[in-house]
């Protein structure tokens, strides 16, 4: 920040022109707020749903007593987000890298694979591919709403050293000070690079004059999180914000609008004043603002710049600003990467997963607890009976032996006293009403059986079941490839852009099979790799998103080995085709999910090794060297001085003989062991 912002927000009171912004800011975020806060009610209910919860009823606490089943959830919605966001997440995942980069020429190819290390790197370390990527998708498919957001971070962790410090004391003209070492301590960087965190749709309050397509277009985005007083005052250090003692303790009717925050439960509300002390509401705004007009403790924030900048603003408890400052980043956009289930260019927000199947959600659970309740009814044993001829207390007891009374003893009619109430089980059609809205629920989403894992019955050929699993799986992959285009792609470029701009010191990456582009020897491969800020300078973008799926890369792995197979039985065959063996292992062994492959590729010194200990091993069995004349003309041998990287015959026999091109043909690459 600014010094003079710094000082005007560090007073107990804000000076006219900070509470005047502030009341700006506010009534931008109340617009947000009043446009999202309808649509948390049926988000709130998406989400019992989907967890299972049930309010318990005066029937569901007698049950309990007399240890028969309560009403519950038939858990369809949880099924069914579940197998989407584990198919999305294999989907998504299949590939060693999240985000695969190409260079626009030769030249530039390093630093794409360079700048690919870096994004994956940084993926690794905000546990994004699972825990994060697998939240953004639960959201997704429960809200019809997943939203990430990223920022630049430096995280520094206290090392020791030992430097050579001279000794304290008047120093000998002439002679040298005396150097003894001595331990000190320093800030070392742990991590420089992007930090991730998924905002769930409750804290995210976006600008409602616009769809939610176009947020970025918008004047303003906003979000929300909880802190403790401490973690404040930790900011305060850093200079991220400043004037934390002046925050007002929370009131009670600031959390009205607000759900799903740690200080109020919504299921079980608890006392909120005796916590609110503990906690600052932060809401992080970043506005369009132009500088050379907006003033802070009298003064503009940037005179000379006379246009709209994007600037990020804090207040706390909705009472203080804490924080202003540019947001800098160079994609010059807000930092929120939005993604929707249903991507319709009109609505503010679209439905999601669980609001398509709230309605058959209802009627399933209303059938199967009418269900429970009406077999409660018949398996409870009523009677009527007349208290004139019976003893009531003795079916009260449940005694064993229910005894007549004696003036209609001996009359032998019992079931004038006492007789079964008659009742009539009419839902026994419930099940199968059941199973029909389960088919078609799974219809409305595209959740079918194959993507559950379940087969159908009857006989089917590979190709049927190919053709199947293939059309099953298309209407997912357009809401996939529709997530990945309006959020997961762009938060890849902005991840991108923040790396080119904000690396200021060599870093450490995972290598994982970059041989040719890194110019790595074999054995660095799925090593770490130091790489300097002048490694990722280069003309490179992103690959298109690969949605092919693990059963369709299992088919062009087979279709690419049966190639390969006939041109290692043939090998004049692979000059008449013009495609290269080892080209096509290495996409073999990819499609297999094989990674790092290229680190059992075998180099020139290890061939020489393969010879010597082949030469070894037919001297210990009594064949002594290789003789002359089994050496092809003009071969010069391992004679001194010759190329000592070249095959003998024998060796060459026998990796023929492996790869298919000896006397057994084709059958060497089932001895080979290729991949299947």
């Amino acid at each position: 920040m600014n010094e003079w912002v710094q000082k005007a927000l560090s007073q107990e009171s804000h000076p006219m022109d900070i509470v005047q912004l502030l009341t700006r800011i506010k009534t931008l975020v109340q617009i947000s707020r009043d446009e999202m806060s309808r649509y948390y009610d049926d988000w709130d209910i998406n989400d019992r749903v989907y967890r299972g919860h049930k309010e318990i009823d005066e029937s569901d606490k007698m049950a309990a007593k007399r240890k028969e089943p309560a009403k519950f959830i038939l858990p369809i919605t949880y099924t069914q987000v579940n197998t989407f966001v584990a198919f999305a997440l294999s989907v998504l995942n299949q590939k060693p890298y999240f985000y695969e980069l190409s260079g626009t020429g030769v030249e530039d190819e390093r630093a794409a694979k360079v700048a690919q290390g870096l994004l994956e790197q940084n993926l690794e370390y905000n546990n994004f591919r699972h825990q994060k990527l697998k939240q953004f998708l639960t959201d997704l498919a429960k809200y019809g709403l997943g939203v990430i957001k990223h920022s630049w971070r430096r995280d520094t962790v206290s090392v020791e050293e030992t430097v050579m410090q001279p000794v304290t004391g008047e120093a000998i003209p002439g002679l040298e000070p005396v150097l003894v070492p001595t331990k000190t301590r320093k800030d070392a960087t742990k991590y420089l690079g992007n930090y991730l965190v998924c905002v769930t749709p409750f804290r995210f309050l976006p600008d409602p004059r616009l769809p939610l397509t176009r947020f970025q277009e918008g004047e303003f985005c906003a979000s929300e999180d909880e802190y403790s007083r401490s973690q404040f005052i930790e900011f305060e250090k850093q200079g991220i914000c400043t004037g934390v003692e002046w925050i007002p303790d929370l009131a009670q009717d600031q959390m009205v609008d607000r759900r799903h925050f740690g200080i109020l439960n919504d299921v079980k509300p608890s006392p909120i004043m005796s916590r609110q002390k503990m906690y600052i509401i932060n809401t992080e705004v970043q506005v369009w603002l132009n500088p050379a007009k907006t003033t802070v403790g009298g003064e503009p924030i940037d005179p000379t710049r006379d246009e709209l900048v994007l600037y990020v603003i804090w207040y706390a408890n909705d009472a203080r600003i804490t924080r202003i400052e540019e947001l800098d980043y160079p994609h010059h956009q807000f930092t929120f990467a939005v993604a929707q289930y249903e991507e319709d260019l009109i609505n503010f927000i679209n439905e999601g997963m669980a609001d398509k199947l709230g309605p058959m959600q209802d009627v399933v659970d209303w059938l199967i607890n009418s269900r429970i309740t009406n077999v409660r009814k018949v398996i409870s044993n009523q009677l009527l009976v007349d208290p004139s001829g019976i003893e009531i207390q003795d079916l009260r007891d449940r005694k064993p032996i229910i005894k007549l009374k004696p003036k209609v003893q001996g009359t032998g009619n019992l079931d004038r006293w006492v007789k079964q109430l008659p009742i009539v089980d009419v839902t026994t059609g419930h099940l199968n009403d059941i199973n029909f809205i389960k088919d078609f629920s799974q219809q409305t989403t595209g959740i079918t059986d194959n993507l559950l894992g379940q087969v159908a019955s009857g006989r089917r050929s590979a190709q049927e079941v190919k053709s199947v699993n293939n059309n099953a799986a298309s209407r997912i992959m357009s809401i996939i490839n529709a997530v990945w285009n309006s959020a997961l792609l762009p938060n890849g470029r902005m991840m991108l852009d923040n790396l080119r701009a904000g690396v200021d010191e060599p870093t450490v990456i995972r290598v994982i099979g970059q041989i040719n582009a890194l110019n790595l020897l074999p054995d660095a491969v799925q090593h770490f790799m130091r790489v300097s800020p002048e490694d990722i300078v280069g003309d490179y973008d992103f690959l298109l998103f690969d949605g092919t799926l693990p059963s369709q890369r299992d088919a062009q792995a087979a279709i690419l080995q049966q190639l390969l197979e006939v041109i290692t039985a043939n090998p004049q065959a692979g000059i008449v085709y013009g495609y290269d063996p080892q080209l096509l292992i290495q996409a073999i062994l990819e499609l297999r999910g094989i990674r790092n492959a290229d680190q059992y590729k075998l180099t020139p010194q290890r061939l020489q090794q393969i010879a010597g200990l082949v030469q070894a091993g037919r001297q210990l069995m009594g064949a002594g060297p290789a003789q002359p004349g089994n050496q092809p003309p003009n071969h010069r041998g391992n004679q001194p001085g010759t190329d000592h990287t070249r095959v003998n015959p024998p060796l060459a026999q026998s990796i023929g003989g492996m790869s298919g091109a000896g006397p057994n043909g084709g059958a060497g690459a089932k001895q080979a062991g290729l991949p299947r």
